[in-house]
């Protein structure tokens, strides 16, 4: 990449405030633990960033 390029993902925020049922991991860690990681929604191909408002 040439440092141009984003990756777009979606998520639900229901998905981002709950975490995972059952698991003591939060979705940020500095220390190197376990986090929590939801699956997108949806997920988009690389784009320029320059492109972005093209989408819209």
């Amino acid at each position: 990449m040439n440092g141009r390029k984003i990756k777009r993902r979606e998520y639900k925020l229901a998905h981002l405030m709950s975490g995972h049922p059952g698991d003591d991991h939060g979705l940020f860690s500095d220390l190197g633990e376990a986090a929590f990681l939801p699956k997108p929604v949806r997920e988009y191909p690389l784009i320029d960033f320059m492109e972005i408002a093209d989408q819209c």
